[in-house]
């Protein structure tokens, strides 16, 4: 069954280049486009889209909108931010919206293609250039108080998830076990509040650690 693909910029251009790189996966179809955030929730809610790829700056409602819409009326759809804008509070604006995974425009087709197979898979998913962003200027209360209550390995895992990776790439990267990573994820989960791996993911965009700030323990 192919993932099904609603794509949402107000530049048809945009929109034209993204649905030509799609078109060179067998497992991905274009379903719908729109040009700004009404038109992207009545379509999402029309087509029921496994994905939605969600700019942020558009005429009237903007991304951030649609997507709180989006997620609220249309639960098993999962949107990926596609911005061009480098502002780490708009892109966390998204990740509190609902948006679990995030993409710059000029990102390459694999990226595209992985990201959308990920997030449609139930994983989160940041390039690497934007969880940078996401993670900067998150020393406020509310996170200082969620992140200093973890331990190094959850921090790391944790880490790793704001960077995309499922759990059998985060066992692989700290030489544990599978079972391990997916207990560390239930005590990040209560930790976090969250009750869902999605959920985890978009938390993870709020409150996860730059790519170098802690080392793995040893196992």
């Amino acid at each position: 069954m192919k993932i099904r693909v609603l794509l949402v910029d107000d530049h048809n251009i945009v929109r034209h280049g993204m649905r030509r790189m799609l078109k060179r996966s067998d497992t991905i179809v274009v379903v719908a486009e729109a040009a700004d955030g009404l038109e992207a929730v009545r379509l999402a809610v029309e087509k029921k889209p496994d994905v939605v790829l969600m700019d942020i700056k558009m005429p009237g409602m903007n991304g951030i909108e649609a997507t709180r819409r989006i997620v609220g009326q249309v639960p098993s759809a999962c949107v990926i931010c596609a911005s061009a804008y480098e502002d780490g509070d708009l892109l966390r604006e998204m990740a509190k919206a609902g948006a679990v995974g995030f993409l710059s425009k000029d990102c390459n087709v694999e990226d595209l293609i992985r990201a959308i197979t990920e997030v449609a898979a139930g994983n989160g998913y940041i390039e690497p250039r934007i969880s940078r962003i996401l993670l900067e200027g998150l020393g406020d209360e509310a996170g200082g108080s969620v992140l200093g209550s973890l331990t190094e390995r959850e921090r790391e895992v944790l880490r790793l998830i704001s960077q995309g990776r499922c759990a059998k790439e985060i066992a692989q990267t700290l030489g544990l076990s599978v079972r391990t990573v997916d207990a560390h994820c239930r005590n990040l989960m209560a930790k976090c509040g969250v009750h869902s791996a999605v959920a985890l993911a978009r938390r993870a965009a709020e409150l996860g650690l730059p790519r170098d700030s802690a080392s793995p323990e040893p196992s």
